[in-house]
């Protein structure tokens, strides 16, 4: 599963975790080709009381954002 750095904290107005930091563009850009909207991703957040779970990603008015799937989160 394609991972990609982000911040569980930064989320849109629908809950959608926003990729649109330093690292999760950086992240994106190593992976080119194979972000597609709808694909299930792993959102890691590696900060302070870190966490990940899979995500849907969704492009939303030209920013990349993930749907969560709080069934797969978990603590790190």
């Amino acid at each position: 599963m394609l991972q990609i750095r982000g911040d569980f904290n930064d989320k849109d107005e629908e809950g959608r975790v926003r990729l649109d930091t330093p690292v999760s563009k950086q992240d994106i850009e190593k992976l080119g080709s194979q972000v597609k909207e709808g694909i299930r991703v792993l959102v890691v957040d590696d900060g302070e009381g870190g966490f990940q779970a899979e995500c849907i990603l969704e492009l939303s008015k030209g920013i990349w954002c993930a749907r969560i799937l709080w069934e797969t989160g978990k603590r790190l």
